[in-house]
């Protein structure tokens, strides 16, 4: 076993690693490192592809399988977490000079656990009729997809982009 304060030193010689003075040695690449860039998009990739052999935009935009009932609320929980999202992040955050934490901001987080929660039961009852358990496979390449994303982007890049998809997706869906 390692003295904790002895491996304070880590900090100054690897300076884009975590310090983390319990890990065992195990290298950690920083964020925009090129492996961590390249596996992230390479996740991203493999779940567009996964969405896209499975047909999903043009069955919830055209399909009369797919439960719109359903997947308008699910639009509808989800607009209401990316407010959350954007008032956590951008007001708080930027504006107000709040750290974003969650000791900080306990309600907010649960609150966005429950949307994320009542969004997949919704999207997933609304592409069950359409593709059975699958919608499970899908929903999880929607999840995976998304945090890969999210772990890549700052979340300027992040709150844009999901202002121009969302708007671009609520004109198109019928």
């Amino acid at each position: 076993m390692t003295d904790v304060e002895s491996t304070q030193e880590t900090a100054t010689t690897r300076p884009n690693q975590v310090n983390n003075p319990y890990a065992s040695g195990i290298r950690v690449n920083s964020t925009y490192s090129p492996v961590n860039v390249f596996k992230r998009f390479a996740y991203m990739g493999i779940c567009a592809y996964g969405l896209h052999h499975f047909r999903v935009y043009d069955a919830v935009m055209k399909s009369v399988d797919v439960h719109h009932g359903w997947f308008k609320f699910g639009l509808a929980v989800t607009s209401v977490l990316l407010l959350v999202k954007a008032y956590v992040e951008l007001y708080a955050g930027k504006m107000k000079k709040q750290t974003v934490e969650y000791k900080n901001f306990r309600n907010s987080t649960h609150a966005v656990m429950i949307l994320i929660l009542i969004s997949s039961i919704a999207f997933n009852v609304a592409l069950w009729p359409k593709y059975g358990s699958t919608s499970l496979l899908i929903m999880t390449l929607v999840g995976v997809g998304l945090v890969n994303f999210c772990m890549l982007m700052p979340t300027e890049v992040q709150n844009l982009a999901a202002f121009v998809l969302f708007t671009f997706f609520l004109q198109e869906y019928q």
